[in-house]
């Protein structure tokens, strides 16, 4: 039976589609054997051993060497500093260290090796203050100037670890300041954690600083006698100005502290009529100079201005600070 025309141009038509289709298909897989082919060219292949992978495997060996080697001479140049601040303390409490040469606290101001210092700053990225006037009166370290937060709170880390472990523990502060002092050299050092200061200064022993001598610290003897001889005997000017009531003056602070003593004498008719000394110290030094008191003058008396004790000049021992120490020696007059 002949098919009819319709049929045999639909069968043509079906046919044309299913031949280009095939056609496509062999043609696909001919231009992905070429791409793998390309690929293969390209040194790459399927199993990862390429010369691609070998070069990115030399390149990431190359850079983790370089980031050791900058870890090696990050660790190496951490070290060389730490030694270098080795050598801002000694190995006995509150004594300097060997990078100060022979500066030591009494030094005469003009024998201090000013290019040394300059060296040992250099050496350890930190400032060293020198207090002085006529002599080295105190060693101040603190960070630099351009230091930021992270290097102060690793300069204060690592000094407060270093120090505790040649030095001990020393006596702490409600404030985390580490104190040590040194009896036979007379000098102490403290560390404030809150801006990173290393100080080191004389200081005075509680039973030298106030006693019945001629030589005590705070002079309870002067009281009651003309500001000259006062004045002659603590080293301060002879002269009162027109009008000055109060002159002042500084010695080396107390026990277990920061900064000196500080005295006013209060003069009345050419007279000292009464003397206050106060010091900045832990409540360890200020028990102390209580119980010096006492062992002076017998028990106080208690008074809203404090402890008073029975002796002539009258003593009051203030309670300006729970820690801190301030001793008035006779009438502090009202109107000045």
């Amino acid at each position: 039976m002949a098919l009819p025309t319709s049929t045999i141009v639909m069968a043509v038509l079906t046919c044309i589609p299913f031949g280009l289709a095939i056609k496509d298909t062999v043609s696909g897989k001919q231009t992905a054997q070429r791409d793998r082919d390309r690929w293969d060219d390209d040194g790459h292949d399927d199993n990862g051993d390429s010369a691609y992978d070998a070069e990115y495997a030399r390149a990431e060996a190359a850079r983790e060497a370089a980031e050791a080697e900058e870890e090696r001479l990050e660790a190496l140049k951490t070290e060389k500093l730490a030694v270098a601040r080795r050598t801002l303390f000694g190995a006995e409490v509150a004594t300097l260290g060997s990078g100060f040469g022979g500066t030591r606290i009494g030094t005469p101001g003009a024998d201090v090796d000013m290019s040394m210092l300059a060296e040992l700053q250099r050496a350890t990225s930190v400032r060293v203050g020198v207090i002085s006037i006529a002599k080295v009166n105190g060693i101040l370290i603190e960070p630099t100037s351009d230091a930021d937060d992270d290097e102060k709170a690793e300069l204060c880390r690592s000094l407060s670890s270093e120090l505790q472990a040649a030095w001990g523990n020393g006596e702490t502060d409600d404030y985390s300041s580490r104190y040590w002092i040194n009896p036979t050299t007379s000098i102490r050092a403290s560390i404030h954690p809150e801006d990173c200061k290393l100080v080191f200064e004389p200081f005075t022993p509680t039973k030298a600083w106030i006693n019945k001598t001629k030589d005590s610290v705070v002079p309870v003897g002067l009281v009651g006698q003309p500001f000259a001889k006062v004045a002659a005997a603590v080293g301060t000017t002879t002269e009162l100005e027109p009008g000055e009531l109060v002159k002042s003056w500084e010695r080396p602070g107390v026990g277990l502290g920061l900064f000196s003593t500080n005295f006013e004498a209060y003069v009345v008719n050419g007279k000292v009529v009464a003397i206050t000394a106060s010091a900045r110290t832990l409540e360890v030094t200020r028990n102390e100079v209580q119980e010096q008191l006492t062992e002076l003058y017998g028990e106080p008396v208690e008074e809203n201005e404090g402890l008073r004790w029975k002796s002539r000049p009258v003593i009051r021992l203030v309670p300006h600070n729970i820690s801190d120490v301030m001793i008035t020696i006779g009438t502090v007059p009202t109107q000045q």
